[in-house]
C-alpha cells in the first residue's frame, strides 16, 4: 500500500472541529447540486463564489450542547440582495434557526427554514454593498428552549443586542447540533448566487466577537529534514505540494505504507495579527486496500505534538488539525511563532 500527499484545499476543515470550540471554513466548499468559482485573493486567502444557480449543501461538524454559538463570516453583499447564510439543526435534523441579512443590509435571525421569514431579531445597523465586511450572528444559551439572547457584530462591534428572543421552532430539551450554509430545498430563493461573495466563515462558542478575522492558508516553502515521502517529479518535496488549490495526481509525495515515515516542512507566515489557530492541512489517499493513517504533526522551538491518527480512503480527503495554544510554550500563538513553526505529516502504525 502506498500513500499519496498534495497540496491542501486551502482553508477547509471538511466539518472537522479544529478545537472543541471552534469550527473553520475557508473556501473550498462542499456542493450538492453546483460548482463554486474560487477567487484568489492575492493575500494568502480566498473568496467563494456561485458560479450558477443551484443548491449548496455545507454542513459542519457536530456540535454538543453549547453556552452559545457564534457564526462570523467575511461578506460582499450585493445591493439590494437578500442573503441566508445558514440554517442551524438539532441533532435530529430539527430545524431551529435562520441566519441571514435583508435587502437592506441588516442581520437577521429567522424562523423560517425556507426563506428569512418570521424573523427574531434585526440589527440596528446595515452591511453596505459591495463592501468587505465581517460580521458575526451570537446566540447566547442556544439550547433548544423559548427564548435567548442575540447579539449581532459588524466588523468586530457590538451593533445591537436582543433579550428573550424566540429562537426555538418548537419544544424540546435537546441542543442545536450543527449547520448547514444556505438553503437546501427546492425554492426559488437562492442564497448564494452569481456575484454573492463568502469567505472565512468561523462557528465557535468562545468570547464574542472574535473580531474582523481571516483563515489564511500558505503552502509549504521549504523541506526541514530529510524526506520519507518520494516525490512524483523531480525536485524537493515541497514544490509537489506548494500549489493554492490541489492538481489531482499531476504533483505528489508518495510513500510505500511504512509507519514512521514523515515528511516536515516550514511555511511562510502573516506578520501584523492576532493568531487564534495555526493548523496542518494536507490532501491525502492510500492507493490500495486496507487500514492506513496519518498523524498530523505542528512543532515549535523544541516541542511537537501529532493529532491522533486520521483514517484514509481511496478517494482524496482533506485533513486538518489545527492547534489554538503553542505545543512548545502552552499559551497564545505569536505571529513569528506562527512564522517559525514546523508542520509534518507522518505514517501511522
Amino acid at each position: 500500500m502506498s500513500i499519496l500527499l498534495r497540496e491542501g484545499f486551502g482553508n477547509l476543515s471538511d466539518g472537522e472541529h479544529l478545537t472543541a470550540n471552534r469550527e473553520i471554513f475557508g473556501q473550498q466548499w462542499l456542493a450538492k447540486h453546483t460548482t463554486f468559482d474560487i477567487v484568489d485573493r492575492g493575500d494568502g486567502r480566498k473568496w467563494m463564489t456561485r458560479a450558477s444557480n443551484g443548491n449548496p449543501h455545507v454542513t459542519s461538524g457536530q456540535w454538543g450542547a453549547e453556552a452559545k454559538l457564534s457564526v462570523g463570516v467575511r461578506k460582499v453583499r450585493a445591493s439590494g440582495a437578500q442573503f441566508k447564510l445558514c440554517n442551524l439543526y438539532a441533532a435530529d435534523g430539527t430545524f431551529v434557526l435562520s441566519l441571514g441579512i435583508n435587502t437592506n443590509g441588516t442581520l437577521c435571525v429567522a424562523r423560517d427554514s425556507n426563506r428569512l421569514n418570521n424573523q427574531t431579531a434585526i440589527s440596528t445597523g446595515a452591511v453596505p454593498t459591495l463592501t468587505e465586511t465581517y460580521v458575526e450572528y451570537e446566540i447566547e444559551t442556544f439550547t433548544y428552549t423559548a427564548t435567548s439572547t442575540v447579539r449581532f457584530f459588524i466588523n468586530g462591534v457590538l451593533d445591537s443586542e436582543f433579550t428573550n428572543v424566540q429562537t426555538a421552532a418548537s419544544s424540546g430539551t435537546y441542543s442545536p447540533a450543527y449547520l448547514i450554509l444556505v438553503p437546501t430545498s427546492s425554492e426559488t430563493y437562492r442564497g448564494l448566487g452569481s456575484g454573492k461573495t463568502i469567505s472565512d466563515l468561523v462557528v465557535h462558542n468562545e468570547v464574542s466577537p472574535l473580531g474582523d478575522v481571516g483563515v489564511h492558508y500558505f503552502p509549504v516553502d521549504g523541506d526541514e529534514g530529510t524526506p520519507d515521502f518520494t516525490p512524483s517529479a523531480v525536485g524537493a518535496n515541497t514544490l509537489m505540494l506548494d500549489e493554492i488549490g490541489p492538481d489531482e495526481d499531476t504533483t505528489y509525495n508518495e510513500s510505500n505504507g511504512t509507519a514512521g515515515h514523515r515528511d516536515q516542512f516550514s511555511a511562510p507566515g502573516l506578520t501584523g495579527y492576532t493568531v487564534l489557530e495555526v493548523g496542518t492541512l494536507v490532501r491525502a489517499r492510500k492507493t490500495s486496500t486496507g487500514t492506513a493513517t496519518l498523524l498530523l504533526g505542528m512543532k515549535e522551538n523544541l516541542t511537537e505534538d501529532q493529532s491522533a491518527a486520521k483514517a484514509l480512503s481511496e478517494d482524496y480527503l482533506t485533513l486538518l488539525e489545527g492547534w489554538a495554544t503553542n505545543p512548545d510554550t502552552l499559551a497564545a500563538w505569536t505571529a513569528q511563532q506562527a512564522i517559525d513553526a514546523l508542520i509534518s505529516y507522518e505514517v501511522g502504525a
